[in-house]
């Protein structure tokens, strides 16, 4: 029977592999890029001055001295304002437009006169368990 042999898996040696003779390698040209401050330079800038602008106008706010606005006294005016004559309706003069008024009349001077508070009807006295502390 033939043997097998085994080694650790640390100790494989790796193949070599066969360098092709006669081809060039491709030359990959250099290229130079700009640190990450340098492409943004322009947005960094306009940020830099509207921030600017902004603190300056916080600054102007809580600096300068608020201005305190009195209101004129109101005065009377030296003659009253008249009244526009308004001409009544031509219902306003009809007998039933009478009796409904001389019968809201009597209901508003019998409802002036029912006294609303009744000392019979009582709220109940809640006393109920929430556990609270005296």
């Amino acid at each position: 029977m033939e043997e097998i042999k085994t080694q650790p898996i640390g100790q494989i040696a790796p193949e070599a592999i066969p360098e092709a003779s006669g081809v060039p390698e491709p030359e990959t040209p250099l290229v130079y890029t700009l640190p990450w401050y340098e492409k943004y330079r322009s947005i960094l800038i306009i940020a830099a001055v509207v921030a600017t602008v902004v603190a300056g106008s916080f600054v102007f706010q809580i600096a300068s001295p608020k201005k305190i606005s009195v209101l004129p006294t109101p005065t009377p005016t030296p003659y009253p304002t008249p009244t526009p004559d308004r001409k009544l309706s031509p219902l306003s003069g009809l007998q039933e437009f009478r009796n409904l008024d001389a019968l809201v009349s009597s209901f508003s001077a019998h409802l002036d006169s029912v006294t609303l508070d009744d000392p019979s009807l009582v709220p109940p006295t809640l006393s109920l368990p929430l556990g609270f502390q005296n």
